[in-house]
């Protein structure tokens, strides 16, 4: 009976080891961007607590902060699987293409196939602007080996940190919190 419990206690772990990461490197990011802005006085509101420490694809932004002359919403990424290839639609569908390494293939030799995976829709509702204040859309990913991409339906455009997705600037946690403590 123990036994048992301790198997499907290590099978829960195992299945949600990636959730269990991602809220813990978003709490890390939140804590730290709390502190500057309590620092600095700014304003900093949060969405739901569900989906800001653990869902990637939420309807709304996660977070908002607000200078006093500039509003910023933030999305949130964390991916926890390494060298991995994030393709995102004009559609706003978001695919993950992973590349799986096989020791032998057929002939002998090493091979490696892709795997993807449809993780769902990116389709955010607009931030509410107050004042008229000037309003960026932060787009952050965790620094890992990830490589992005943009699918216009014809030919796929890798994505750098500065470019725009989906109207947001896509950016680094890292580089975020320098910007944020200037």
């Amino acid at each position: 009976m123990i036994l048992t419990i301790i198997v499907l206690l290590l099978i829960l772990l195992v299945t949600l080891l990636p959730y269990i990461t991602r809220g813990v490197r978003r709490t890390a990011f939140i804590c730290r961007l709390r502190r500057i802005c309590r620092l600095k006085k700014y304003k900093i509101r949060t969405a739901n607590i569900f989906c800001l420490l653990f869902a990637n694809l939420s309807r709304t932004y996660d977070l908002t902060v607000d200078t006093g002359r500039k509003l910023y919403a933030i999305k949130l990424w964390d991916e926890f699987y390494r060298n991995t290839n994030l393709i995102f639609n004009d559609s706003h569908c978001v695919l993950r293409r992973k590349k799986v390494s096989e020791v032998f293939g057929k002939d002998g030799k090493m091979s490696h196939s892709v795997y993807e995976k449809i993780l769902g829709r990116l389709s955010l509702s607009p931030c509410e602007n107050n004042g008229g204040r000037q309003e960026y859309h932060i787009f952050l990913f965790s620094g890992r080996d990830v490589s992005l991409y943009h699918h216009n339906g014809k030919a796929m455009d890798r994505i750098s940190y500065g470019d725009k997705l989906y109207g947001m600037t896509v950016a680094k946690y890292k580089s975020f919190l320098l910007e944020m403590e200037k």
